[in-house]
């Protein structure tokens, strides 16, 4: 009974274990961003001290911070701070007493982590020595090797309206918009109204643009994207998604510009929301059974040549997710059906759908 009840728990933990890595929309990837190992756009700190030495060394000396990529840390040319791959303080690459000379800010671009290659920030430090006979200046240098890590991730939820609100996973199919008799022929034309569907999508830990791609999955006979388009806003900004090519409004829409950063969005110092409109007319489709319409999105940012995918855990801890991984799922609940008693038949509608 026991080793029952024992593969019983474990059953529930295995699923329970796969739910929450298979669809984990609000949960970031681990990509464990730190000072050696930095997420571009995030500033960090970097310091050294020096340590006593009685009748030799204060710590008062000058330090001067820079960064190379050549392995020659004492020749190798040293990247400018200019804002192509570095943003550091004021002092960097420049002879800097303590106390503000024994730290420095930097903040690594997206430009540093396209590169693919190590940095070396090193530290310089020189002091004059007053132990023993004439005074003298004495240096010293150590090296700290970075390497920026691509934090790029995305999360998509479902919201009530187009102002964010939470919820809106479900709601009832679009009322009847017309009901048209033909005649001789006796028969009748229902058409259904418009369900509109809204979700949100959050992007972090990127600097620069990305470029979302939707995919609408679900959408049967008779169903169609809206004439407006699946279009997003994002602050003051909106566009559309376009592309498809899929039956009833299935497929993959692409928006037609990139999305910038424009918000601070856990845990990363950048990113970006918007809010994503999806008009399905039902035309002829009944919708006598509940549906659920799947919208997944994939991301790119790109950084120079190089192309970044968003990371997650699914394939390994801040490994590139999947495509499409991101998903949530949208019911369109079913109205009632009405069946003929007395007399036993309604007029024909040889034009409704499922």
């Amino acid at each position: 009974m026991k080793k029952q009840l024992f593969i019983l728990i474990m059953a529930i933990f295995s699923i329970g274990f796969t739910n929450a890595f298979g669809q984990s929309p609000f949960d970031p990837p681990t990509c464990t961003a730190s000072a050696i190992s930095p997420a571009p756009g995030e500033q960090y700190n970097y310091a050294a001290s020096i340590p006593a030495l009685a009748g030799s060394y204060d710590g008062t000396g000058l330090f001067k911070w820079y960064v190379t990529k050549d392995v020659n840390l004492l020749t190798g040319a040293h990247v400018p701070n200019d804002g192509v791959e570095i943003i550091a303080s004021g002092h960097y690459d420049a002879n800097t007493a303590a106390p503000i000379g024994d730290v420095i800010n930097i903040t690594w671009t997206s430009a540093a982590l396209a590169t693919g290659v190590p940095y070396y920030l090193v530290i310089r430090y020189e002091e004059s020595n007053e132990s023993g006979g004439s005074p003298c200046t004495a240096m010293n240098m150590k090296v700290y090797r970075i390497l920026p890590i691509n934090t790029f991730w995305l999360r998509i939820e479902s919201v009530a309206d187009a102002a964010g609100a939470p919820g809106g996973v479900y709601q009832c199919a679009a009322d009847v918009t017309g009901a048209v008799v033909t005649e001789p022929a006796g028969t009748v034309e229902y058409t259904y109204g418009q369900n509109v569907l809204y979700v949100k999508i959050s992007a972090t830990g990127f600097v620069g643009t990305w470029t979302p791609t939707l995919r609408i999955s679900g959408a049967v006979d008779n169903q169609a994207i809206g004439a407006a388009g699946i279009t997003w806003t994002s602050g003051a900004s909106s566009g559309i998604f376009t592309g498809g090519a899929g039956l009833y409004g299935n497929g993959d829409y692409t928006s037609n510009n990139p999305m910038p950063c424009t918000m601070a969005v856990a845990p990363a110092i950048t990113g970006s929301e918007i809010i994503v409109t999806i008009p399905i007319d039902n035309n002829n489709h009944e919708a006598l059974l509940d549906q659920t319409i799947a919208v997944a999105i994939d991301g790119i940012y790109v950084s120079g040549a190089t192309t970044f995918h968003d990371k997650s855990d699914v394939n390994g801890p801040c490994s590139n997710a999947s495509a499409f991984e991101d998903t949530v799922d949208k019911i369109i609940k079913a109205r009632p059906g009405v069946n003929a008693v007395a007399p036993n038949s309604f007029m024909s509608d040889p034009a409704t759908k499922p």
